[in-house]
C-alpha cells in the first residue's frame, strides 16, 4: 500500500484502485499512558475512481486500513 516515501499509493489488495493525490495528513497520539497507545497517521487520498477516502496508518503495529465516508 506504501510507496518509498512512506505515503499510501494504492487501497488494500487492489492494484486497480491508486492514489492520485494526498490532500491532506495529520497526526494522532493519544494514551500514551496505556499498555497500547495509539499513534496514527491519516491520509485524506483522492482515488482514481472519483472517491475521497481517508487512509490510516497505525504506527504502533504497522497496519493500513481505511474509511470511507
Amino acid at each position: 500500500m506504501e510507496g518509498t516515501d512512506g505515503r499510501p499509493q494504492r487501497i488494500g489488495n487492489h492494484p486497480q484502485l491508486k492514489v492520485l493525490a494526498v490532500k491532506d495528513i495529520w497526526r494522532i497520539d493519544d494514551e500514551w499512558w496505556r499498555e497500547t497507545p495509539v499513534s496514527r497517521m491519516y491520509y485524506d487520498c483522492q482515488i482514481d475512481n472519483g472517491q475521497r477516502i481517508t487512509i490510516v496508518r497505525d504506527l504502533v503495529t504497522g497496519a493500513w486500513f481505511s474509511q470511507h465516508g
